[in-house]
């Protein structure tokens, strides 16, 4: 994930954001001593869920920075879009292990979405905000 990432962010992410409607990028660190893990997973985890092509996704990018945060930017057709696959059954399995791994309470969400399902995003990311 960390060199390909860099270069595919480089190369492709200004381009591709003007194809999405609706923009996250979310921004969490690993917790000490877990960041190769966290590392690892993000990285399956993205290549599965681009295998999968999830319905109104139309990019799915994730990037390890130096100080061990990890930014992954997500693009879809729609609001209801982003819902729709944040909470399918096969993403929130898929995703389950993130709490092991990443510091949930270091997530940042940047996103042109409507408030209230920034706010939805957010509550999956980080269940004891709701």
């Amino acid at each position: 994930m960390k060199l390909f990432s860099i270069l595919t962010y480089t190369l492709g992410f200004a381009p591709a954001l003007t194809f999405a409607n609706v923009n996250f990028l979310t921004i969490v660190k690993a917790l000490p001593g877990k960041e190769d893990a966290a590392d690892k997973f993000l990285a399956s985890t993205i290549a599965s869920f681009h295998e999968i092509r999830p319905v109104g996704q139309t990019a799915l990018f994730g990037i390890k920075s130096f100080d061990n945060k990890f930014l992954v930017l997500e693009q879809y057709t729609s609001d209801e879009a982003a819902l729709d696959w944040t909470y399918n059954a096969t993403h929130v399995a898929a995703c389950k292990p993130m709490a092991g791994l990443l510091d949930t309470s270091t997530v940042s969400v940047q996103s042109n979405a409507s408030p209230e399902t920034i706010q939805k995003f957010i509550q999956f990311l980080r269940p004891s905000s709701s």
